[in-house]
């Protein structure tokens, strides 16, 4: 469950953001909820005993102000999303110290749900990176793996291997079918019959040579048959990132 906070002292402000939230949270294709608040004591509050992911807060409000309630999220141990919300421009400036995600600027209503749709994009992409797969290794034991720190696989036989960005490889029994299959949602693609890459690991793709390349996962092979395919699901995906 992806908790969603909007807190903002104008009511009908309120209203307006969580409508458009509650619309672009569909992006994360997990279940969510959303809650609300006029003032930055009351949402602290809440965020204490039960921690919110999402956070829109408003900068510019009576008693506690925005960039004072992001100070005191700051000192807790979970880091959500923190997304300020304003009608003054110049404060935006002032609110890179408390390291925002994004900005919702208060302005004509398609502008704003511009931004929305930007930052769902933006979190879900997150998400998606932070994303835990268990690994079966052998006597029983279990690895846990987050999606962003697997660079590549491999197809060995009746195994695959994962290549990490810690320098490690982890061999486990699987086939590439079925691999595929799981990481089709996580931006992933097949470049070889026996190749998965991370997309947001690929800085080059050559067709000339046949071949990919990045920093971390070197030169990796480009199999005849999956060319063209290569070339417009990694498209896709750079669209969909930016």
């Amino acid at each position: 469950m992806v908790r969603i906070a909007v807190c903002d002292d104008v009511r009908e402000m309120l209203g307006i953001l969580s409508e458009m939230v509650g619309k672009e949270a569909e992006r994360l294709s997990e279940p969510f909820e959303i809650c609300c608040f006029t003032k930055g004591n009351c949402l602290l509050e809440a965020h204490h005993k039960k921690p919110f992911q999402i956070i829109f807060l408003d900068i510019s409000m009576p008693g506690m102000n925005g960039f004072e309630a992001a100070g005191r999220i700051g000192e807790r141990d979970s880091k959500p999303f923190l997304v300020f919300v304003t009608s003054r421009e110049e404060l935006v400036f002032d609110s890179f110290d408390y390291r925002p995600f994004y900005f919702v600027r208060k302005r004509d209503l398609e502008g704003m749900h511009k931004d929305m749709e930007k930052i769902f994009e933006k979190v879900r992409e997150f998400r998606l990176e932070e994303k835990e797969f268990i690994l079966e290794l052998p006597y029983k034991r279990k690895r846990s793996v987050r999606c962003r720190d697997i660079l590549y696989l491999i197809s060995d036989g009746n195994y695959m291997v994962y290549i990490l960005n810690t320098g490690e490889n982890i061999k486990i029994r699987g086939t590439m079918r079925d691999t595929e299959k799981e990481l089709e949602d996580y931006h992933f693609v097949r470049i070889h019959k026996r190749i998965l890459v991370n997309m947001s690991y690929i800085q080059t793709i050559d067709t000339v040579k046949n071949e990919v390349f990045g920093d971390k996962i070197g030169y990796l092979e480009i199999g005849r048959n999956y060319k063209r395919d290569i070339l417009e699901t990694y498209f896709a995906y750079t669209r969909s990132v930016l």
